[in-house]
Order: C-alpha cells, then structure tokens, then sequence
C-alpha cells in the first residue's frame, strides 16, 4: 500500500516530540498501550513531570495520527481536579485552547513547548484559585458534564432567559421537553414545527423557572429536592410559593430552570425533579405523597410538604434555547430584536422571493406576509429554497409558509397563493400593515401597478422593487419612498430599465420553453445569491430607517463572467460613476425625480 502522503510530516514531527520529551529535565518516558486507553484515538503518548508552585505534576502528551495536523491533547496525570479545577475534563485532559483555536503547523516542538506552558501555567491558576470564577463563566460546560444526550431528553426552551422566578408551562415528546411562558404559546410553536394545526393533542403541565442572583458554581449544583428547596428559601417567599404551586399540580416529577447572568449573557440550566428514588423497583411515588388520605382528600400543602421532606433526585438536563433572540442573531444583534414586532410583505415566491424570504426570516423578521399564485415546477428546483416531498406542484407561497413556520415557529406567517391585486382588492388593510413591501415579479405591469400605489395611495409603505439582469450578471433593488423618485422615473414605456451598468452586443432575448409564454431569465442560485442578499438588506435598511428617501442599489457581477455572455461594461456607465474594474461589487446611488415622470409631477 503505497505511503499516505501526509505520513512522512507525521513521521518527523513524532520524532521531533520523542527527541524533546528525552531532553526535558527530568526525561519523560513513551507510554504503554494500556496508559494510552484514555484517548479515544491515540497514536503515541508520553508522560512527563513537572513542577508548580512546589509541588510536582505528571502530564500526559498524547498525539494521534493526524499530528501534526491536529493538535497534542495534555491530560493531567492522578489527581481528580473535575468539577473543582476549570478546564480539567473527567478524563483528566487539560483545556489549553479554545475549540476550533488555530496554531502554527509544524514539524518542530514549538507548539509542544507552548501548551506544556500552558499546562503549567493552567495548573498555576488553579492552585492560587485566580481562575476559579471560570467555573461560573462556563458553567454550561460543567454543567452538562457526563450527560448522556442518547438517553435523555434535551429541555429545548422559548422562555424569556430573564428574571423573575415563576411558573412555566412545560410539554414532553418522544425526543424532546418543550419549555414555554405560557401552554398557548407553546402549542403554537409546536403547531408551526410539526406542521400540524391540532394543538387540543399537546397536553402541557407546569414546571418551574427559578431566577438566581449569581451563577452556580459545582459545588453548589442542586443533586436532590432538597437543595431545590434550600435554593427556592435563599431566593425568598415568592420563590416558595412558586414552587408549592407547581408541586401541588405536577406530583409525579416537573422540570426545573435555574437562571442567571454569566457577564453579558443568560444562562439556562435545566433539571428534572422527582418526589422519590426513581430507581426503588416498583416504587408508586404517587401513594408515597398521597399515603393516609382517601382519594382527592389530601390538602394540596401536605402533598407540597412530603414532596419537598423527601430527598427526592434531581437530574440535570441541557437547556436549549430556540427562543427567537437566540436563534436569530445569539442575543448579539441589537437590530434582529427590533424587527420581531416588524412586518414584510414578499411579492413573488420565485427564484429571487423565495431566497429573500428565507433571508428575512433568518435576519429575525418577525411577520412575513408571502404572495404569489404560481405553482412550483421541477424546473424552479434549481434556483428555489423548495423542492422537497411535497412541495412540487403546490402553491409557492402556502409551501415556502409552510416552510419557513417549521424551521422558524415563532414567525408569524400570512401566505396567500394569489395575485397581489386580488389580495389587495380583498384585504387592503393587510397591504397597509406592512412596514416595507418587496416585490420580484420581475413582470412590469404588476409593478407598474404596485408603484402606481406606492405613490397615490396615502400611508401606503415603502415598495422595493428587486431584479435580475440577463444571466445574472447585475441585480437591482429599487426602494421607493414617499421622498425621491418612482420606479416610473427610472423605466421606459415599456418597462425597460434605463440604466444598465451592461453593454449588449446582442440584446439577450429571454429565453423560452417549447409552449406558449413559457418565457424565463437563464441564472443559476449561485449567480443570483449577492442579488437576492442586497434585495434583503435593502430592505431591512429601509424597515430600520436608515433609507429616508429613494434609493438605488446595483449589483455587479464578475467582469469576467460579463465578457463571457458577449458583453461590456456600458461606457456611459463609466463615464459617470467611473471604472467598474474585476466587477463583484455593491453600488449605492440615488433616485432621483425624473423631471417628465407622469406619476411624480406634483
């Protein structure tokens, strides 16, 4: 078998390891296959010593067959530091990195060298305790320790990660434990993720959210009902009483959520109470709460009192947020919280709308409206967001709804498979509570009426107008606001623009399928993702306010790719805005009032 090419690196780079693990003071030695167990595909290992503040420590330095393409992995040897030192695994391995950190590649022992330091330094902090606030700041690590996610159900959760202690509703399925504010808002998520409006089959039940001053640290992790009642007192009477109600309606085991601020974030951790050892065979937790009273006799405070007199268990559960904050931007992105109350209506579901609507709901909009009366086709496939089981040969706008919901259950969706003029004709009102109106028809005479809206009709919204040129090789988004020009201004009689960056040789005609009107632009997705992405940003620049008048954005493609359809650069272009260059660029350029327009003379 001929040698992999990458062996040899490896190779020189072990033999470098070796060579520095003799002449370390004192000289390490290679490990045995046994002591190698510990890692989960080791190649080499070896174990040195070394001293910190006094005191001597053994490290492992094991490598695997990657190496030097992959990082060294340094265990601390006979001493269990889990849960009491930051950044010691269970199995003893030290975190030197971050995850994914990027380092030098190399065949020396520069990068060995770095880590043992960091090892030393590590165990350093950890014996002086000057990084003993890491165990708080990353608790979610710690917290979830030894879990096995196979074999329990993960607390995905919409709640608010804000205080106060209080009640929440709670739904458990096969795979995952749903957390909400409220069983409504709950049974409408999972409406929306399932894709099944019956939400009389989710039966929610109560669990709690108990909001903490301060992050835990291990020592502090609740393991039993007790300390789930010692915290509730800590937190006071409001806390108590929270937790005695939901006792007396959840007997047999309800979730619990601890809350907290790690710096600039909020952090959940999650657990499951139960009354009892759920491990005694055959134990009826229930008649152990119940036990001396006839059925339905027993006053709710006794059955509060002996759940929490009972040690109980406690087991902890990772918290995963899917709250609409989270999802969207991290918590990082001050603008997707402000588009949550925000709604924008799409106008054409086709190879541009559809990627804009998944852009929109990505970047946190929170209300899509979607239009279009069209039928997906094979033939849209190629350039469209659908195409799944059951998606060809349906509505585009219902299915792209019905999409986006599931992915995303906290949008709200209006999808109507109809021409825009009928919807408007029907429901005028819902036109008017949009924030910005996007449209992609690409066919003039709905945007010739559109515009014709958006300029006589008092309160109507901003309309951005979005298109592609032939192939793709440049794209536009129009924003017509109450200040500046139409899209009239800017189009012939005939709908044609006026000012195209490209030079045809040959005007390219759109092309045609064999059959009556089948006419269509020839683009793949990838051509038009910069287009469809400056069409979206358009518009949430104008949902933000920061467009307070007409205004124009072109995309230009590769010159490259131009010259390859037998076109130029127009020289007038040039002459005006100046050299476009290699092209792939955005231009932001005005809209003005076009002096002949019919639709903008006053």
């Amino acid at each position: 078998m001929p040698d992999w090419p990458l062996a040899a690196w490896h190779r020189k780079a072990v033999a470098a390891l070796a060579a520095y693990i003799q002449n370390h003071t004192p000289p390490g030695r290679e490990l045995s296959s046994s002591e190698l167990g510990r890692s989960s595909s080791p190649s080499r290992g070896w174990r040195i010593s070394t001293e910190v503040n006094g005191q001597s420590f053994e490290l492992d330095i094991i490598v695997d067959l990657h190496f030097p393409f992959s990082l060294p992995s340094i265990f601390l040897v006979g001493q269990d530091r889990f849960l009491s030192w930051p950044h010691v695994e269970q199995s003893g391995k030290l975190c030197l990195l971050p995850e994914h950190a990027g380092f030098e590649i190399s065949t020396d022992v520069r990068l060995i060298d770095h880590l043992v330091q960091n090892a030393r330094d590590l165990i350093r902090q950890c014996l002086d305790g000057s990084n003993r606030a890491d165990l708080a700041t990353e608790v979610i690590s710690y917290w979830g320790a030894g879990l096995n996610d196979a074999k329990v159900k993960r607390f995905w959760s919409i709640l608010k990660p804000v205080g106060p202690t209080r009640s929440i509703a709670y739904w458990e399925g096969q795979r995952f434990v749903l957390l909400a504010e409220t069983a409504e808002k709950g049974r409408t998520w999972l409406e929306h993720f399932k894709g099944e409006f019956t939400g009389s089959r989710f039966s929610f039940s109560s669990g709690i959210f108990l909001w903490l001053p301060a992050p835990l640290y291990p020592e502090q992790y609740p393991a039993n009902n007790t300390f789930l009642r010692e915290i509730a007192k800590k937190l006071g009477q409001h806390s108590v009483d929270v937790l005695v109600k939901v006792i007396k309606s959840s007997q047999e085991g309800f979730p619990v959520v601890f809350g907290f601020d790690v710096g600039q974030d909020s952090v959940l951790a999650g657990a499951w109470s139960l009354p009892l050892n759920h491990s005694i065979p055959h134990h009826n937790a229930r008649s152990s709460l119940t036990r001396g009273f006839r059925s339905g006799k027993i006053p709710p405070a006794v059955i509060a009192r002996r759940y929490l007199a009972s040690p109980g268990v406690l087991e902890k559960r990772r918290v995963q947020r899917c709250d609409r904050a989270w999802i969207h931007a991290r918590g990082g992105d001050a603008k997707a919280a402000r588009h949550v109350h925000k709604r924008i209506m799409l106008i054409g579901c086709g190879a541009l709308g559809s990627q804009i609507a998944e852009l929109l709901a990505q970047g946190g909009v929170g209300r899509l409206v979607l239009v279009d009366h069209d039928t997906l086709s094979w033939d849209n496939v190629g350039r469209h967001i659908l195409g799944g089981p059951g998606q060809v040969g349906t509505n585009k706008a219902e299915a792209i709804g019905k999409e986006l919901q599931q992915r995303f259950p906290e949008l709200d969706i209006v999808a109507a498979g109809r021409r825009w003029q009928d919807v408007y004709q029907q429901k005028e009102q819902l036109f008017r509570e949009c924030d910005v109106i996007v449209s992609t028809t690409g066919d003039w005479a709905s945007e010739a009426a559109l515009n014709l809206l958006a300029r006589r009709s008092p309160h109507f919204p901003p309309v951005v107008f979005g298109w592609s040129e032939a192939y793709a090789c440049a794209g536009h988004a129009v924003a017509v606001l109450d200040m500046g020009g139409c899209l009239t201004c800017g189009m012939d009689g005939l709908g044609t623009f006026q000012h195209s960056p490209i030079s045809w040789s040959v005007t390219p005609i759109p092309q045609r399928e064999p059959g009556c009107g089948g006419f269509f632009q020839p683009f793949g997705s990838i051509a038009t993702n910069p287009i469809n992405a400056m069409i979206a940003s358009t518009a949430l620049d104008v949902l933000e306010g920061t467009i307070a008048r007409s205004h124009h954005r072109l995309w230009v493609g590769s010159s490259e790719a131009l010259t390859s359809h037998g076109a130029q650069w127009s020289e007038a272009w040039i002459a005006r805005y100046g050299e476009i260059g290699t092209g792939e660029r955005v231009y932001r350029l005005a809209w003005p009032v076009q002096e002949h327009c019919p639709l903008c003379q006053k």
